[in-house]
């Protein structure tokens, strides 16, 4: 659900903080994020934190794409930073599917199935979308 993916994204971006805080701080981080907690509990411990991606090298990622009434796969090198309405293109010129008729989603690590043409002008990397991931098609 979007409010899942919402709450995963906040969890990670105030992950340090919740470290710090967790290992001795003043106290002012559950105080300006009183739901932190009940969220950590729903969805787990977050991560320390991504480390900063420098080089488009590093943003690169490889993801599968699987579906189509063929059911057939392509596996492609983008950027983390590729919008899904680009990936949308993709699979548009594999499966002959036109972007307002595709639905694509991938199963995210906690095991929920997420939408990524909810909002087409998000990139990957909002969805925590990485290397070797497999993005299902489907004709809606």
């Amino acid at each position: 659900s979007t409010q899942s993916t919402g709450e995963l994204f906040y969890l990670k971006y105030f992950a340090s903080d919740y470290h710090a805080a967790s290992a001795g701080g003043d106290g002012t981080f559950f105080t300006v994020h009183p739901r932190y907690r009940d969220l950590v509990k729903e969805h787990g411990e977050p991560g320390q934190g991504q480390p900063k991606i420098s080089s488009i090298k590093e943003q690169a990622i490889v993801v599968t794409i699987q579906g189509g009434e063929s059911g057939k796969t392509f596996t492609k090198k983008v950027l983390r930073t590729t919008l899904v309405k680009n990936i949308q293109v993709m699979i548009q010129r594999q499966f002959k599917i036109a972007p307002k008729d595709q639905l694509i989603t991938w199963i995210d690590p906690t095991n929920q199935k997420i939408v990524l043409t909810e909002d087409p002008t998000r990139d990957l990397a909002y969805y925590y979308i990485k290397s070797d991931c497999i993005l299902q098609v489907e004709r809606q």
